[in-house]
C-alpha cells in the first residue's frame, strides 16, 4: 500500500472513528471551554472597550462550524503520521515557525501582560491563543507546497505571507473559532497535544472535511440557526478578539464608517519579523500563474490547473464555478450536455502566454515602496492631528450606544408597569403597541445619529487609509510578479460563473486585474506592428491617458505631439516623478506604454511589439439593450451605429446635461443652495456609475448610495448644508428620470424581463436559458432570507451581529431584480465567445479579456474590431428575446400565466408582445459596420 493510498485508509478509519465519538458527546464544549479559559481572560481585561463587530464575523464562523467541531475531536486520529519520513521534515519546519512565533510574541506582549497570565495560571492559553493564529496561517489557507511538483516546468506555486490578505477579519475571526474548538479538546490544563499530530491536523482533513465545507455557500448553511451553539461560539470569538485589540495586537481601521475593519497592528508586524520571515516559505496562496500551458477543459471538471494526483480531490476546479452544493450538482447534471463552443474558447483564451514587464515591475516597485513609507508616515502624523477630535467622537459614540441599550430596559419596565396597573387585555395590548412605536421611533433617531458620527470619524483619516489600503495591494501583486519575472511564458486559468462569464482563478496579478495588474502583464510573443499597428498603438496610449473622448484623428495628433513627453517618462530614473506621468487618467498603463512606444520610436522599421492593445466596448449594458429593442437613437448614443460626427458619442455627457435641466430649483426637505452648488458641478463624472449600473438592474437606493459617495470622495458633500443622504437620494430620483428620457429602451427591457422573471419565480423554480449559439445554460436563483441578531455582551454594552438566514424558498424579488443585468451578462459572454472562436479562426492567438473589453498585438486590432462588430451583428439578427421567451414558455409551459391564477395573477394580464418593444422598424444593425467606434 503506498503511501497516498495508506492516507485514504487512516482517514477513512478517522471518519468512522469521529462520528462515533461525535455521537457519545454530550456536554456543551463551548461552556465548559468558556468556563475554563474565556472567564479568567475577560475578568482580567474588564476595563477594555469592546468594539462594534463587522457582519463578517457571522458569516465566517457559520461557514466553517461544522469543519471547526469535527476537528475537535480529530486531532488524536493521526498520529501515526509520525511514523512517516516524508512529514517528519514538515513537523520540524513549523514547529520551527511555532518557536519564532511564541517567541515574537512574548518580545511583543508587555512585562505586565505576561505576569498577569502567569499570575491567573493560563499561561497554556497565552500559547495557545498565538500557536492557533499561527497554524490557521499555516495550514488552514490553502497549502500546495507538492502541488505541480512532479511537473519539472512548473514554478511551485508557494507565496510569501506578506502577500496574503493579513487585513482581511477573515483571518482575525476564523483563527478564533479554530482556537475556540481546539482548545477544548485537551483533558487538562497540562495535557498537551502531540505536535506531530496537531499541526498535520488540517492539512490531512481538509482534502474531505474543509473541501465540503469550502464548496457550500452561504445559501445551504444558513438554513438554520443552531442554539446555543452558534451564540456561544461567536461570543467565545468576540471576548478572544477583545484581548488581542487591547494589546495592539490588532487595530482598527477606519475607510467608509460602515464597518470597523480591523487589521494587524504596524507595531506587531515590526514585532514579528522574524516570524513573518520564516513563515512566508511556507504560506502558499491558491492559485498563481502556470509557466506550463493550463491542460484543455475537456470536460465539466478535466481540464484547468495541474494537480499532483494527491491533491486532486483538494485542489480539483470544475470549469464553472458552484456557488452552493445544489449548484454544484445541476452543473454536474449538464456535464454530458456541455457545449463544445464553449470549451473550445476558453481553452483558447488560457493558451495566451504572458510575461512580467520587467521595466513596469522595476519602477513600480521601487515607487510603491516609498509611498507605503510616506503614507504611514503622513497616516501617524494624521491620527496625532486628529486624536482629540476622535477621542470626542469616541465618546459621543459610546454614549449613544448606552442610550441605544438602556431604551429596550426603559421599554420592558414600562410594560411590566402596565400589567400591573391595565386588567384589560385590548387596552394593554394597544398601550404596548403605543410604547413599541415610540421606542422603535427613539431608536431609529439614535442609529441615525450614530450612523452620522461614525461616518464623521471614518473621515478624519479615511483618504490616508483607503490609500494605503490600495498600495499593500499593489505591493501583494508585486511580490507576485517578482516571482514570474524570470519566465519568458506565463499562463493563467479560467472559469465561467453561473451566466457565463469568464474569470482567472488567479488572485491579485491576473489579466482581469487593477491597472497595476494589468500593466505588468506584457504578452510573451512579439509581432511586427503591420500596416496598421502603429495607429492602434497611439490610439491606446491617448486612452491610457484619458484622451478617449476625441476622434481616432486628435489621439494620434496627441500622441505626435507629445513624444519628447513620452520618451522623457521612460528614460526616467523614477517616472513617478514626472508631472506628466502624474496627470495621466490610468498611470500605470500609461507607463507601459510609455517604454513600448519609445521603443518604436527607437527603431520603426525593426520594432515588434507585445503590449497588449485594448479597445472598449461604450457602456456595453446599453448596447446589448439598444440592439434588442431595435432602438436607432439609443444605439447611436453608445456607438452601435454611426453618428454623423466623427468623434464618440458620449451618453454620459448627455445624461449629466439632461439631468442639469429636469432638476427642480427647489423642493421640500432640501436647501435651495445645495440644489445650485451641485448643478454647477454635474458633469459625466458625476453620473457615469449611475449610468452605467442602471443597465444591469442598479435601482434608486444603489444610485443614491454612489451619488453619496461621489460627493464625499470629491469633496462636494462639505458643501451641502442639506442631509446628505436624503439628498443624495433626491438626485438619484432625477438621475433615474435623466436616464429613463436619454435612454427610455433600458427602462422598457428592465420592465419587459422583469415581470417574466416575476411569473417564473411565482412558479417556485429557478429561471434557466440557454445563451444564443453558444448554448450555455444560466440558471439563476435567489432564495428568500431572514435576518438574525446573535447579541453579545461586555462591561454593560451590547453589541449584535446580524447574519442572514436563508431558507428553500425562492424570492421573487431578488429574482425579479437580478434578471435584467444577468439576462445582458449572459449576452456579453456570448459575445466574448463568439468573438474568441472567430479571432482563432482568422489566426489570432493572444488575448486578455474583461467581459466588455478586449485586448490583443497592435497589428491585430483592425480584425479584432470587424470581428467584434460581425458577431454582433449575428447575435443581434439572432432575435434574442423572442427566442427566450420561447425558451421559457416551452420550459414552464406554454400557458404559464394561466398556471398562476391562483396565485392572484390575472389571466388577462398576458405577457408583453416582443414586437411592441421594438422603437424602430426600419432599424439596421448592418450599419454597425461603419460605427468607427463601437469598440474603440
Amino acid at each position: 500500500m503506498n503511501l497516498v493510498e495508506k492516507q485514504r485508509e487512516l482517514q477513512k478509519d478517522a471518519i468512522v472513528k469521529l462520528q462515533e465519538k461525535l455521537k457519545e458527546q454530550k456536554i456543551d464544549k463551548h461552556r465548559v471551554f468558556k468556563k475554563r479559559y474565556l472567564d479568567p481572560l475577560k475578568k482580567a481585561f474588564i476595563d477594555l472597550r469592546k468594539k462594534a463587530l463587522p457582519n463578517a464575523v457571522a458569516h465566517i464562523l457559520k461557514k466553517n462550524r461544522e469543519f471547526l467541531e469535527n476537528i475537535a475531536l480529530y486531532i488524536d486520529d493521526f498520529k501515526e503520521w509520525n511514523d512517516y519520513p516524508r512529514l517528519k521534515k514538515a513537523v520540524e519546519e513549523q514547529n520551527e515557525i511555532k518557536e519564532y512565533l511564541i517567541e515574537d510574541m512574548a518580545k511583543f506582549l508587555s512585562l505586565a501582560l505576561l505576569k498577569l497570565v502567569e499570575e491567573r495560571k493560563i499561561a497554556l492559553n497565552k500559547e495557545t491563543i498565538f500557536y492557533k493564529l499561527y497554524e490557521f496561517l499555516t495550514d488552514q489557507i490553502i497549502d500546495i507546497d507538492t502541488t505541480i511538483q512532479k511537473y519539472d516546468l512548473q514554478q511551485k506555486p508557494s507565496l510569501s505571507l506578506f502577500t496574503l490578505q493579513l487585513t482581511s477579519t477573515e483571518v482575525i475571526y476564523t483563527s478564533f473559532a479554530t482556537l475556540s474548538n481546539l482548545e477544548f479538546v485537551k483533558k487538562k490544563d497540562d495535557d498537551k497535544i502531540n505536535p506531530a499530530s496537531e499541526q498535520q491536523l488540517i492539512k490531512n482533513i481538509s482534502e474531505e472535511l474543509y473541501a465540503k465545507v469550502n464548496n457550500t455557500a452561504s445559501y445551504t448553511l444558513f438554513k438554520k440557526i443552531e442554539e446555543p451553539e452558534n451564540k456561544h461560539l461567536i461570543e467565545m470569538s468576540s471576548e478572544i478578539f477583545i484581548l488581542f485589540e487591547a494589546y495592539n495586537i490588532i487595530e482598527k481601521i477606519d475607510i467608509d464608517g460602515k464597518f470597523d475593519t480591523y487589521t494587524l497592528s504596524a507595531d506587531f508586524m515590526k514585532n514579528s519579523k522574524s516570524f513573518l520571515e520564516i513563515i512566508s516559505q511556507y504560506a502558499p496562496v491558491f492559485f498563481e500563474p502556470m509557466v506550463i500551458p493550463p491542460r484543455e477543459w475537456t470536460t465539466i471538471d478535466d481540464g484547468g490547473y495541474l494537480h499532483d494526483d494527491d491533491l486532486s480531490l483538494k485542489y480539483k476546479l470544475t470549469i464553472q464555478k458552484a456557488r452552493t452544493k445544489e449548484e454544484k450538482r445541476f452543473i454536474r447534471k449538464q456535464s454530458k450536455n456541455i457545449s463544445k463552443d464553449f470549451l473550445k474558447a476558453i481553452n483558447i483564451l488560457q493558451a495566451t502566454k504572458y510575461k512580467i514587464d520587467q521595466k513596469v515591475f522595476k519602477a513600480t516597485q521601487r515607487y510603491i515602496e516609498n509611498e507605503l513609507k510616506k503614507t504611514y508616515t503622513l497616516l501617524k502624523e494624521r491620527k496625532k492631528e486628529t486624536k482629540s477630535q476622535k477621542k470626542e467622537l469616541d465618546q459621543k459614540i459610546e454614549k449613544l450606544y448606552e442610550k441605544l441599550n438602556s431604551i429596550r430596559d426603559i421599554y420592558v419596565g414600562k410594560v411590566e408597569m402596565l400589567k400591573e396597573f391595565i386588567q384589560d387585555k385590548e387596552e394593554l395590548e394597544e398601550r404596548k403597541e403605543e410604547l413599541k412605536k415610540a421606542r422603535q421611533k427613539d431608536q431609529k433617531e439614535l442609529k441615525k445619529e450614530l450612523k452620522k458620527l461614525k461616518k464623521e470619524k471614518s473621515l478624519l483619516t479615511k483618504e490616508m487609509q483607503k490609500k494605503l489600503q490600495k498600495l499593500k495591494t499593489q505591493q501583494k501583486i508585486l511580490s507576485v510578479a517578482e516571482k514570474y519575472k524570470e519566465y519568458d511564458e506565463i499562463y493563467f486559468t479560467y472559469q465561467a460563473d453561473f451566466r457565463g462569464r469568464l474569470y482567472p482563478v488567479q488572485a491579485l496579478l491576473n489579466p482581469q486585474g487593477e491597472s497595476l495588474s494589468k500593466a505588468l502583464l506584457t504578452f510573451s510573443e512579439k509581432k511586427e506592428l503591420g500596416k496598421n499597428g502603429a495607429f492602434w498603438l497611439k490610439v491606446h496610449g491617448a486612452n491610457c491617458y484619458g484622451i478617449d473622448k476625441v476622434s481616432f484623428k486628435e489621439r494620434i495628433e496627441w500622441v505626435d505631439t507629445n513624444e519628447e513627453n513620452i520618451q522623457r517618462v521612460a528614460a526616467a530614473k523614477d517616472p513617478f516623478d514626472d508631472p506628466f506621468l502624474q496627470k495621466a487618467d490610468d498611470v500605470y498603463k500609461f507607463l507601459a506604454f510609455c517604454y513600448e512606444f519609445d521603443e518604436y520610436l527607437k527603431d520603426k522599421e525593426n520594432f515588434k511589439s507585445s503590449l497588449p492593445i485594448a479597445i472598449d466596448g461604450s457602456n456595453n449594458g446599453f448596447q446589448h439593450i439598444a440592439a434588442l429593442l431595435r432602438d436607432t437613437q439609443g444605439a447611436k448614443k453608445v456607438n452601435v451605429l454611426p453618428t454623423d460626427e466623427d468623434i464618440p458619442a458620449d451618453i454620459y455627457k448627455e445624461v449629466a446635461q439632461k439631468l442639469k435641466e429636469i432638476l427642480p430649483d427647489s423642493t421640500d426637505g432640501i436647501i435651495d443652495d445645495d440644489i445650485s452648488y451641485i448643478k454647477e458641478h454635474i458633469d459625466r463624472s458625476f453620473v457615469k456609475k449611475g449610468v452605467m449600473t442602471d443597465s444591469y438592474g442598479a435601482g434608486t437606493n444603489t444610485k443614491a448610495e454612489q451619488l453619496q459617495d461621489f460627493m464625499e470622495d470629491n469633496d462636494l458633500s462639505i458643501h451641502i448644508k442639506s442631509d446628505l443622504e436624503k439628498f443624495s437620494k433626491f438626485l438619484a430620483k432625477y438621475l433615474e428620470e435623466a436616464i429613463d428620457k436619454v435612454a427610455p429602451s433600458s427602462a422598457k427591457y428592465k420592465k419587459w424581463i422583469s415581470y417574466i422573471a416575476g411569473i417564473v419565480s411565482a412558479l417556485k423554480q429557478p429561471i434557466v436559458w440557454h445563451t444564443p449559439f453558444i448554448n450555455f445554460l444560466v440558471r439563476q436563483v435567489e432564495y428568500k432570507y431572514k435576518e438574525e441578531r446573535i447579541v453579545t455582551s461586555f462591561k454593560g454594552r451590547k453589541n449584535s451581529i446580524q447574519i442572514r438566514v436563508y431558507s428553500d424558498e425562492i424570492d421573487p424579488k431578488e429574482q425579479k431584480k437580478g434578471i435584467a443585468p444577468n439576462f445582458i451578462h449572459s449576452l456579453d459572454s456570448t459575445h466574448m465567445y463568439m468573438t474568441l472562436l472567430s479571432c482563432f479562426d482568422k489566426k489570432i492567438d493572444a488575448f486578455a479579456v474583461v467581459h466588455d473589453s478586449f485586448a490583443t498585438h497592435a497589428c491585430d486590432i483592425e480584425t479584432m474590431q470587424q470581428v467584434l462588430k460581425e458577431e454582433f451583428i449575428k447575435l443581434t439578427k439572432y432575435d434574442v428575446l423572442t427566442h427566450f421567451q420561447e425558451e421559457i414558455a416551452n420550459r414552464y409551459g406554454f400557458d404559464i400565466v394561466e398556471k398562476l391564477s391562483k396565485k392572484k395573477v390575472e389571466k388577462s394580464h398576458q405577457i408583453q408582445d416582443i414586437k411592441t418593444l421594438f422603437v424602430d422598424k426600419d432599424f439596421d444593425i448592418e450599419k454597425i459596420k461603419e460605427s468607427r467606434y463601437f469598440f474603440a
